[in-house]
């Protein structure tokens, strides 16, 4: 999934990532490419531009890393490891595979 989660609310990000999950077969992964943003300190100029957009044109939002463990766990996810490839925007992929996996 690319660019897709943080086009929603919570609520609907849930939604899709629970619908994406019930197609999974034993040993599939799920691979987000979407921005991280950082906890604290300072944040790149395009993500915040990235998360202004989200919030004034969709009501949706960028989210930090923390948001995001917590987002995935919410739908049965658990991160693998994230990769982040851009410092600038905070793009990242994020690996996550079902809780019931081991």
């Amino acid at each position: 999934m690319r660019n897709i989660i943080h086009d929603h609310q919570d609520g609907q990000a849930r939604e899709i990532l629970l619908n994406t999950i019930s197609a999974f077969g034993e040993v599939s992964l799920l691979l987000i490419d979407d921005i991280v943003l950082p906890e604290s300190g300072v944040v790149p100029w395009r993500a915040t531009m990235a998360d202004l957009n989200m919030m004034s044109a969709l009501a949706a939002k960028e989210r930090s890393e923390k948001e995001w463990y917590l987002l995935l766990q919410s739908a049965g996810l658990k991160i693998v490891k994230i990769w982040k490839y851009a410092v600038e925007t905070g793009d990242s992929i994020i690996v996550a595979r079902p809780v019931d996996v081991a």
